[in-house]
């Protein structure tokens, strides 16, 4: 086989061994909402995304490595942190507005229920 045919069948499959990669790698940068990018990411959305693609037209296998770079990433980390964290809060705030204040619990006394005759001598209680 020549080198050119051997260079030309690395490069296909890197394309198609990478793309299922890339695309899990730009669904997972489009999962994250835009506000939590836009407070609390270090590179805006469309840098990773250029990242990925640039890699993924080089030949495929380094389109691999920049999603591998990103899921290991302490930005993805922070981002999903910070993501939960808004999640927690937010939910938390629904559930202060729905639920109602619990009423306070009556107080019990036991004069109320006990029987306002008097007792009559020699009776013993059960």
């Amino acid at each position: 086989m020549r080198t050119g045919a051997l260079i030309a069948i690395v490069i296909v499959a890197g394309f198609v061994v990478a793309l299922p990669v890339l695309l899990w790698g730009l669904g997972d940068v489009a999962k994250i909402p835009g506000g939590v990018w836009r407070h609390a990411a270090e590179r805006p959305r469309h840098q990773w995304r250029i990242g990925m693609v640039s890699a993924y037209v080089l030949g495929g296998w380094p389109a691999i490595v920049a999603v591998l770079i990103w899921r290991r990433s302490r930005e993805r980390s922070d981002l999903l942190a910070e993501w939960a964290d808004l999640s927690l809060r937010k939910r938390n705030s629904r559930r202060r507005a729905v639920t109602p204040r619990a009423a306070a619990e009556p107080a019990i006394v036991l004069a109320d229920y006990e029987d306002p005759s008097p007792r009559q001598p020699g009776r013993a209680d059960a």
